[in-house]
């Protein structure tokens, strides 16, 4: 077909208006296409600006956490040089007390306040003056020490020592030996017996501090003592705690704690006595618990009233025992046997406290097991004049 031909030119602008449709649609494909492009672009722009903020976040987390780790750190170091400086000076104060301690305690002590100095001019150091010296010093170390050691030493050595602790005269003292002199002992009896009215229901409770103190020797010893002097004297063990031997006998097989569970009547089950002890009788077996109520030997002592002057009740220690404060406090009287090698002033002090507040009408104390006499004895006249009472 000829150029001019009618449907050539119908055909060719047919397929100007498809190119120009064609045209417009890859443009405008190609805007959509850009436009999703740059959303994209911006979302991922988007995502990558909150991560990055995220990460900035957390940064400065780290960043604020690891400052105050620092802080934490740096303060606790300081506070660690303060606690051993602080020990340190503890340690510096208890060495100080326990030195002064030392030396209040030591006979005698050295301190150096400055170090010598040379002398000006020499001198001779004669070996005279040097022997003087050295005896001076023995002379005075020889009367420092021992009264040094006396005064320091908490146990009551003699007797003026415990009457100065009680603020009274004591009943009597006993030498530190396997036999005892009944001479000792005898003292002691003639002021029980000369107060003997005092005494409630006629009975004396003997009792000391500790666990052997020596309460059954001066209870059996004032037993025959006072046998002697004409006062019928039974002896009755109530220390479940420790029984003595020498209360065994034939009839001391019930004892005590079982003759107070019998019906009134029943005669004690005493032992007789001999030329080395007094009748007595035997606590038996039981406890402590068993003597309670100690009311109950009131009505059973009654019975036996007739046939003892004195009964004298050879108990458990005062520290060691609920019975012991109890009998005291019924019967109204005590007899403490204190022991010089054993007890201590404040052992003395603290059973004198639980004593005034048993309040008992007749008190009297024994110290027991004296050494040797020494300074505190007194003179010889002093040891025989040695006043023997028992108090109201």
């Amino acid at each position: 077909m000829s150029p001019q031909h009618p449907q050539r030119i119908a055909a060719e602008k047919e397929i100007k208006a498809i190119d120009h449709e064609i045209e417009a649609v890859t443009l405008a494909l190609r805007d959509r296409l850009a436009k999703n492009q740059q959303a994209i672009s911006q979302a991922k722009l988007q995502q990558s600006k909150e991560i990055e903020d995220q990460i900035q976040h957390e940064t400065d987390v780290l960043h604020q956490q690891i400052e105050d780790y620092s802080h934490g750190y740096q303060r606790s170091v300081a506070i660690g040089d303060e606690i051993e400086r602080l020990r340190k000076r503890v340690d510096s104060v208890e060495d100080r007390e326990n030195f002064l301690e030392l030396e209040s305690k030591a006979p005698g002590f050295i301190r150096v306040f400055s170090p010598a100095l040379t002398p000006d001019e020499p001198f001779e150091g004669g070996r005279k003056k040097l022997l003087m010296i050295v005896l001076a010093a023995g002379i005075v170390l020889g009367l420092v020490v021992p009264v040094g050691m006396d005064f320091m030493d908490p146990h009551l050595k003699a007797p003026r020592e415990l009457e100065s602790q009680l603020g009274l005269p004591i009943t009597g003292w006993l030498p530190e030996s396997s036999i005892v002199d009944p001479a000792y002992l005898l003292r002691a009896a003639v002021s029980i017996r000369r107060h003997g009215d005092q005494l409630r229901h006629r009975v004396l409770v003997v009792t000391a501090i500790s666990h052997g103190g020596g309460s059954t020797t001066v209870s059996l010893g004032l037993g025959m003592a006072l046998d002697r002097l004409g006062t019928r004297t039974i002896v009755i063990e109530a220390n479940p705690l420790t029984s003595d031997v020498r209360y065994n006998g034939q009839a001391s097989l019930e004892g005590l704690i079982s003759w107070m569970s019998k019906p009134t009547g029943v005669r004690l089950p005493v032992t007789l006595g001999s030329d080395e002890l007094p009748d007595r009788v035997a606590t038996g077996a039981g406890t402590i618990e068993d003597l309670l109520p100690v009311e109950r030997l009131m009505p059973l002592f009654e019975k036996e009233a007739n046939a003892w002057d004195l009964i004298i009740i050879d108990a458990a220690p005062l520290e060691s025992s609920l019975a012991t404060e109890e009998l005291i406090r019924v019967f109204g009287s005590v007899l403490l046997v204190v022991n010089s090698q054993i007890d201590k002033k404040k052992d003395v002090t603290r059973c004198m406290e639980k004593i005034d507040q048993l309040a008992p009408e007749a008190f009297g104390a024994v110290l027991n097991k004296v050494t040797e006499p020494g300074p505190l004895f007194g003179t010889r006249k002093a040891n025989d004049d040695l006043p023997s009472v028992l108090a109201s």
